[in-house]
């Protein structure tokens, strides 16, 4: 399964929120590094494989929420938003 590089695009957004970006470029750095699979380069209409995402999102709840997993409701209400507003407003 893969998941629309939006979806990434939006959980980057959301950390904008609460982090610098040079640590935002940092987390992603780490994170393609320990992930081979996971692209480099992520546009809105790339594909991304559904497992490295997942994980990318559990490392963004243990991180920045420091591991509440009920963040896991912002960071999916901050998305749909995010989506949405690409399109409709």
């Amino acid at each position: 399964m893969h998941v629309k590089g939006t979806a990434y695009h939006a959980r980057l957004k959301l950390l904008a929120t609460r982090w610098e970006q040079e640590r935002i470029e940092a987390f992603v750095a780490d994170f393609q590094r320990r992930n081979p699979h996971f692209p480099t380069h992520v546009l809105p209409t790339s594909w991304l494989p559904m497992g490295p995402f997942l994980e990318l999102i559990d490392e963004i709840v243990e991180k920045a929420y420091d591991g509440d997993v009920e963040s896991l409701w912002e960071i999916g209400e901050s998305s749909a938003r995010w989506s949405m507003t690409l399109f409709f407003f």
